[in-house]
């Protein structure tokens, strides 16, 4: 998987049959999320995005954050998000130096491509500043979606999503790497 990450081809069929299609749709939830974020006074300061494919978030956050960094596998979408005006490093978590720390990190619909979530989710703690926040998404596998959809549930994507959450995983997990203050709140696409 992680050369298919890493290839043109995974926002362009292999793991998107048509990414660009969704752009209007993904900059629309993200400039929404950003004003949710500023009413919470989340805004401002410096954003870390893991796994931000083509740039759309950091493109919107990037008026409402001093200083904007973003992570991406793929080189070619990571040469388009750069285009945005933010940093943007090639490859993971793993790519942003370990004396770097952020205000807030994001990672939507990442977690369910990470093999051992624990570790990641303590790296990602590692980044934060003391009383900074994370912003995570997650495809809900307790959706009334993917009940309906069944089998036709679009994020199920073997094998590119190798775990699943629901309301109660996913705050498990969190409480146990460390997090302690957990919100939910509803995206909608």
């Amino acid at each position: 998987m992680t050369e298919i990450y890493h290839s043109t081809e995974y926002f362009d069929g292999a793991g998107y049959s048509d990414y660009d299609a969704q752009s209007q749709a993904l900059r629309k939830t993200f400039r929404n999320l950003i004003k949710r974020l500023q009413r919470k006074n989340l805004s401002g300061g410096s954003l870390l995005e893991i796994g931000c494919a083509k740039g759309h978030f950091l493109h919107e956050a990037g008026a409402y954050f001093d200083r904007t960094v973003g992570t991406e596998y793929s080189q070619a979408a990571a040469e388009i998000a750069a285009q945005t005006g933010t940093v943007i490093h090639t490859g993971g978590i793993e790519s942003i130096e370990r004396d770097h720390q952020f205000d807030r990190v994001v990672a939507f619909h990442v977690f369910e491509h990470v093999y051992e979530p624990r570790p990641f989710l303590t790296r990602i703690a590692e980044l934060l500043k003391p009383g900074g926040h994370v912003l995570l998404a997650v495809p809900p596998f307790d959706s009334s979606w993917r009940k309906v959809l069944g089998s036709r549930w679009p994020s199920w994507k073997f094998p590119e999503h190798v775990v699943f959450y629901d309301r109660n995983t996913w705050p498990d997990l969190m409480r146990v790497a460390g997090f302690k203050e957990l919100r939910r709140i509803t995206v909608v696409y």
